[in-house]
């Protein structure tokens, strides 16, 4: 029973799985990575063998595929300047910019007023904000810090219907 045990393989959870495959896949790089570095080791450490080289007219002359032969050895990374300079980044930005879809005539009319009505609710909210504030009476501890709150969460949902209208201004009126 225990020798079956041995043998059959852990089956990790489904929810694990993933990361149980990741870590297998790690284990076996280094495993790999150690395998090369000691044949690597062993083949240092073996005496060469001298050769000796035949005549030029007895190598065959190698025949590489074409990919093969076409391949060159990178260049080392060296800190040089982008590949394409700034100036013409810019330019292919404004070049994809002009190529975006312009909204239509009907939908700039339907986003106006929908810019408008988030700028004025969000004024709305946050005067309503101020004046709950205001209102805030020393008379209570509790209620005091309960009526500030709100007039804080009141501030920022305020706050955010003006974010809203800003962003789609920007978006749109450009």
């Amino acid at each position: 029973m225990a020798a079956e045990d041995q043998q059959r393989r852990f089956e990790p959870p489904p929810w694990e799985r993933e990361a149980f495959e990741r870590f297998e896949r790690e284990r076996e790089a280094r495993r790999a990575e150690q395998q090369l570095d000691a044949a690597l080791k062993a083949a240092r450490e073996q005496p060469p063998e001298v050769v000796a080289e035949p005549a030029a007219e007895e190598l065959p002359t190698p025949v590489l595929p074409a990919p093969l032969a076409e391949v060159t050895q990178p260049e080392p990374a060296a800190e040089t300047e982008p590949v394409l300079p700034e100036s013409r980044i810019d330019a292919m930005l404004v070049e994809l910019r002009m190529e975006e879809p312009r909204p239509a005539e009907a939908n700039k009319v339907l986003i106006d007023v929908v810019i408008g009505f988030f700028a004025v609710t969000g004024l709305f909210v946050i005067v309503q904000a101020a004046v709950l504030f205001a209102r805030v009476g020393a008379s209570d501890a509790a209620s005091t810090m309960l009526a500030a709150t709100m007039s804080f969460v009141v501030l920022l949902a305020g706050l955010g219907f003006l974010a809203g209208a800003f962003l789609l201004f920007r978006k749109y009126h450009r």
